[in-house]
């Protein structure tokens, strides 16, 4: 993956379900014209990482023992992030996810993915977050 900065994320909050809990560990900025030449700030890059975050394991916490029976144990969030467009995708084990998580996924992710557009100048950006779903005693 020659060219794609990454980071590994520590000091996350893991958001806890009943028996489950979903764990972000890595963000990968798979395209950003800015990032290399620090014409961004990388913290802002970070920290709309960050939000995206919170929005995907606040819409996935209620299904996480779905997505353990499932078998979705590592979960992918992809978003673009451009001033025609903005959108995500959202998979595990190469496939996307089942429809019915859309809903819950839709109304935390859109308002934080609209946001960055509206703030995020800098060029096109996309993004891709790593999620773990670990079991909780």
């Amino acid at each position: 993956m020659q060219g794609v900065t990454s980071l590994h994320v520590r000091n996350t909050v893991d958001i806890i379900g009943e028996n489950y809990k979903l764990h972000w560990i890595n963000v990968f900025f798979l395209q950003n014209e800015d990032f290399n030449s620090r014409k961004s700030d990388p913290v802002d890059l970070s920290r709309l990482a960050e939000r995206l975050a919170d929005a995907c394991c606040i819409a996935l916490t209620p299904h996480l023992h779905e997505l353990k029976d499932a078998e979705f144990m590592k979960i992918g969030l992809r978003v673009t992030i451009e001033s025609d467009k903005v959108g995500y995708s959202i998979g595990s084990n190469g496939q996307l996810l089942p429809t019915h998580y859309m809903n819950d996924l839709d109304n935390e992710l859109i308002p934080v993915i609209h946001n960055a557009a509206y703030q995020y100048d800098s060029g096109p950006v996309t993004m891709e977050l790593v999620f773990n779903v670990l079991e909780w005693s």
